[in-house]
């Protein structure tokens, strides 16, 4: 019997006991439980009926993970295409498929890779695995489990500019789909023209590699058979990129000369006036032409109709001569003897003149420079060349530098006389003594100083840059007390007139801490005549201002003490004098009192006198009036 038909016989008897039972029932009662008996089966009959075939359920869905990209031809897009379901049966059952058409554009651009292929599964919830029969289905084994499968689409290296889009359609194996997406991917012509602003044009001399950072200075003679310069080019688009997704930014170079001048393509044996290159390697080898002057070379390209230029000059024969010292003082046996003479050749237009030429030194003094010949080659970068000092001794003389012999006779001189100016040399004798100073005479403690060590030869010049072996005993310089920091107890010391001043080095160095006298002093060494092997010294001060303040203080403590003693002093003579004035006054004062006791005496005598003498002349008169003697 049938599922269906045993449902429906138990209906049956559930209907049969219902009318049993409504018999004994009220009407009203009787219809509720008929209608709860049919809704019963009705339920019955749903829980036992099911689909006939398997099924992927309803909730499916589709998505991408960007719907639009950008790139330049030659890039790559790509999207990830998410799909999910719910299996029901067997993996081969139940499974989801993707495929795509093109709606948006041409030929897919030229693209080089187009599919949609299987990627990584998400398996965080499921286990998830490929359909045998399509690379590109997914599906569960389990039934009732969730799958997520993605797929990755890729466009990649279209080689025409455009818009391509594409419309990608989910597929269930039951024939239902979910939505499709769209994936819309514009594509940018490569940036590969060059661009003036970026691209370089390098040029240096054969042998050496092409910079484009600084150009050299070209200068040949006319009449040279060996390349002259080598041009190369670095082209750049207006993003200073040399290469755009794998192709090269480039386009032929042309290439023409103006004024004297070939050029051939790779250094060739076609020497002509105007070429075009072929590779991005390529390079220009400019050739003279046996004619006097400057070449200019122009480039362009079909972007850069003007681009630059570059210029070589072509040298004529000698015609003048111009002489410098790189530097005043010299040695015998010094390497820059063969490098203080600088000499700058050029022809009759200014320009340089590169050619290997041999001149001669006209000395003033034969007994210190020697009238000798030396070859003199002009470096182009540089602008001059050098002439060897052929020294005889010390002492000072003045040289120039000629295209003949110091004493060629008239008849023999060259149709073209070259000349140069003088300059002064002077060539210094052997370390013959040494000196120690310090820049100042007083410092603060730890103040920062230079004690300068001069080196001079037998007639008290400086003497020429070199390394002094032993120019102090052992031991070397001494500096007493300690110094904060630096050291000068060099016993070998190289002079140099560039750093430190002619025969000179210097010394930077922190004063000691405490103030004094402070000392720096040596014994000439090994590297001196034997006279110079004596002890020099140089004694300067350090100004401590505390510890002067207090000895001020204390000074001024001192002073105002022997004051006290002074004024004290005083007050004690001051008292005796007053005292010795006092007893004169008590003996002045008895003096007087006898005086005036003395003159009260003699006056009451003389008043005792005069009343006598009164007397006197009365007892006269008497007697001259009887005597009749008249008054």
């Amino acid at each position: 019997m049938s599922a269906r038909a045993t449902h429906l016989k138990a209906a049956a008897g559930i209907v049969l006991a219902t009318t049993i039972e409504r018999k004994q029932m009220s009407n009203k009662t009787s219809f509720k439980r008929l209608a709860l008996t049919v809704a019963v089966a009705l339920g019955l009959g749903a829980l036992a009926s099911g689909p006939s075939n398997a099924a992927i359920t309803t909730g499916s869905t589709f998505s991408i993970s960007a719907s639009t990209a950008s790139i330049t031809a030659g890039e790559t897009a790509t999207a990830t295409l998410t799909g999910t379901f719910t299996s029901i049966t067997s993996a081969a059952a139940d499974s989801m498929a993707v495929t795509f058409v093109r709606t948006t554009g041409t030929t897919d651009g030229g693209a080089s890779t187009l599919s949609i292929a299987s990627s990584v599964v998400d398996t965080a919830a499921v286990a998830a695995y490929a359909d045998p029969s399509s690379t590109l289905s997914w599906a569960n084994a389990t039934v009732g489990s969730l799958v997520r499968a993605k797929w990755t689409f890729t466009f990649g290296s279209p080689t025409t500019a455009g818009t391509y889009g594409y419309t990608v359609y989910p597929t269930l194996s039951n024939g239902t789909s979910p939505a499709p997406v769209t994936f819309t991917i514009t594509v940018a012509a490569k940036n590969i023209k060059p661009s003036a602003t970026f691209s370089k044009v390098g040029m240096t001399s054969p042998g050496n590699t092409v910079l484009f950072t600084a150009d050299s200075s070209i200068v040949v003679p006319k009449g040279q058979a060996a390349a002259a310069a080598v041009i190369g080019f670095d082209q750049k688009n207006s993003d200073n990129l040399a290469a755009v997704t794998g192709t090269d930014v480039f386009e032929a170079v042309t290439a023409a000369v103006s004024g004297p001048g070939f050029i051939s393509l790779n250094g060739g044996a076609s020497k002509v006036r105007a070429l075009t290159t072929v590779a991005k390697t390529d390079t220009i080898v400019v050739w003279a032409d046996g004619t006097t002057g400057t070449g200019t070379i122009t480039f362009s390209t079909t972007s850069m109709s003007t681009w630059t230029s570059k210029s070589v000059a072509f040298s004529g024969d000698l015609a003048t001569a111009s002489l410098t010292a790189s530097k005043t003082t010299t040695a015998a046996g010094n390497s820059d003897t063969q490098t203080v003479l600088r000499v700058v050749l050029k022809d009759a237009a200014g320009n340089l003149y590169t050619t290997a030429e041999t001149l001669y030194i006209h000395s003033s003094d034969t007994k210190v420079v020697n009238n000798a010949s030396c070859s003199v080659t002009v470096n182009a970068a540089l602008g001059y060349g050098n002439c060897a000092l052929a020294i005889v001794d010390s002492g000072t003389a003045k040289v120039k530098v000629a295209n003949f012999a110091f004493g060629t006779a008239a008849a023999s001189l060259p149709t073209v006389q070259v000349v140069s100016n003088e300059v002064d040399v002077i060539i210094a004798g052997a370390p013959a003594s040494v000196e120690i100073a310090f820049d100042k005479r007083s410092y603060l403690p730890g103040e920062k100083a230079v004690i300068t060590v001069t080196v001079k030869d037998g007639l008290g010049r400086g003497v020429a840059d070199q390394a002094i072996a032993s120019l102090f005993a052992t031991g070397g310089i001494t500096v007493s007390p300690a110094l904060t920091s630096g050291t000068v107890n060099a016993e070998t010391v190289t002079v140099s007139a560039a750093t430190h001043g002619q025969g000179a080095i210097k010394y930077t160095v922190n004063m000691p801490t405490t103030g004094g006298s402070v000392v720096a002093s040596a014994t000439g060494g090994t590297g001196l005549v034997a006279a110079g092997r004596v002890a020099v010294y140089d004694t300067v001060t350090v100004i401590n201002p505390a510890e002067d303040a207090a000895n001020a203080a204390l000074e001024a403590a001192q002073d105002a003490t022997d004051a006290a003693v002074d004024a004290a002093d005083a007050a004690i003579l001051a008292g005796e004098a007053a005292d010795a004035a006092a007893e004169a006054a008590v003996q002045a004062q008895e003096t007087a009192q006898a005086a005036v006791d003395a003159v009260t005496a003699l006056s009451a005598q003389v008043t005792k006198l005069v009343a006598q003498l009164a007397t006197l002349q009365k007892l006269l008169n008497r007697v001259a009036k009887r005597v009749g003697v008249k008054s």
